[in-house]
């Protein structure tokens, strides 16, 4: 799924006027913690590394889960929107779907790929 995938997907789920760049550092926070907390931590036999979306990023740009897990971007956009306009009873329900995805997703990599035995663990 790419980064322009993710927000049609979340615009057609939810029509808002959020501007892009605040769509754009939502995403990046996400990629960031899979990244950091599910990738990373493994083996990476398909060389998924992140980098950093910025407002000038191509928009075609693949984002790190493909399907069947990349609902996961649409659960954390809802998620951070609710949050956004204090929607809290909402913001609840998303983050739970947001977090069975999540959950989802680190599953299917703990047994699809092999603890990175050079990882260290540190705190942030």
């Amino acid at each position: 799924m790419t980064i322009l995938n993710a927000i049609e997907k979340f615009d057609a789920y939810r029509p808002n006027t959020i501007p892009l760049e605040t769509k754009l550092d939502w995403l990046d926070t996400l990629e960031a913690n899979l990244f950091l907390e599910v990738i990373y931590t493994h083996e990476n036999p398909d060389g998924l590394s992140y980098s950093h979306i910025l407002p000038d990023t191509d928009l075609n740009t693949e984002l790190l889960v493909s399907p069947p897990f990349s609902d996961i971007y649409l659960h954390f956009l809802a998620m951070r929107y609710d949050l956004y306009f204090g929607d809290l009873a909402r913001y609840n329900n998303d983050l739970l779907l947001y977090s069975s995805a999540f959950s989802d997703y680190a599953k299917h990599i703990n047994k699809t790929h092999l603890p990175n035995k050079t990882t260290t663990c540190f705190n942030v």
